[in-house]
């Protein structure tokens, strides 16, 4: 059964490990470094359990236009072949480099950083 339109590393979160997400997030972490202003979208096919992802860099931030960076096996966190990376289905919803660190973190239970009114760590 494959993912619906919209799917994103939030949606299938019950169904992958903790690990998938770190090296998601190192793959997306990569092409910031690199290009900057990565989002990550991932495979519609399969049933959600460690989908393939895409990495892009954002080349237009007024009209979101992407440029993808390398997509991955969502087993081995190997760049896929290109054959495999044509047929492939991609979300159109993806998430950024902070949105999956985000997501990592309420994984693994931290509740973030506390500010008081002025702004300084408590």
């Amino acid at each position: 059964m494959a993912l619906p339109q919209g799917s994103t590393l939030r949606s299938v979160v019950a169904t992958v490990t903790e690990e998938y997400v770190r090296r998601v997030l190192g793959n997306v972490a990569a092409c910031d470094r690199e290009m900057g202003d990565a989002v990550v979208a991932v495979s519609l096919a399969g049933d959600g359990q460690f989908p393939d992802y895409k990495v892009s860099a954002i080349m237009d931030t007024d009209t979101g236009q992407t440029m993808t960076w390398q997509s991955f096996s969502g087993k081995t966190h190997r760049p896929l072949r290109i054959a495999e990376e044509m047929q492939s289905f991609w979300s159109d919803a993806q998430m950024t480099r902070r949105d999956v660190s985000t997501l990592i973190g309420e994984i693994r239970g931290f509740k973030g950083v506390k500010r008081n009114i002025q702004g300084i760590l408590r």
